[in-house]
């Protein structure tokens, strides 16, 4: 793998040594140290910030699917919205339906996909509070990657 790696031209693979992980506290700073804004240490070469980390049980083999063997952990903000609009987009193989939302900390509109879970988005009325999940902010302050959470239930 190794002699592969190196072969390639790409700046975007790397060859990371594994690290035994300590507890949920050295897996948090870990991964604070890998997704953080400025630039990463590995060895002798800096890269921009990680997208996360992944735990590999120690002694188990590769499988190509999702496995429990495997976890990617990532690093998540969420923030509440209200739901403007609802809408569905015509494509070749169905339909999109899609939430326009507006956050309520400054007003800022963005669009979120329902995603596979369509029961969100027929149970989910005009005005309601969602809590939406992303994996940071873009320079211009919007989500990105945002997902529907949950509705906030009111009673």
């Amino acid at each position: 793998m190794e002699r592969v790696i190196n072969l390639s031209s790409t700046l975007f693979l790397k060859l990371i040594q594994f690290e035994p992980c300590s507890g949920i506290e050295h897996m948090n700073q870990r991964l604070e140290e890998l997704t953080s804004e400025g630039k990463m240490n590995l060895g002798e070469s800096n890269y921009a910030g990680a997208e996360g980390l992944v735990i590999v049980n120690p002694g188990s083999m590769y499988e190509k699917k999702r496995t429990w063997t495997m976890i990617k952990i990532k690093k998540y903000h969420d923030f509440e919205a209200k739901l403007v609009s609802k809408s569905e987009k015509k494509l070749k193989r169905g339909n999109r339906k899609e939430f326009k939302m507006q956050t309520l900390e400054n007003g800022r509109e963005f669009t979120l996909r329902a995603g596979l879970n369509y029961s969100n988005y027929d149970s989910t009325s005009l005005g309601s509070i969602v809590t939406v999940k992303c994996e940071g902010f873009g320079k211009d302050g919007s989500p990105i990657r945002p997902c529907f959470f949950r509705a906030r239930r009111i009673s």
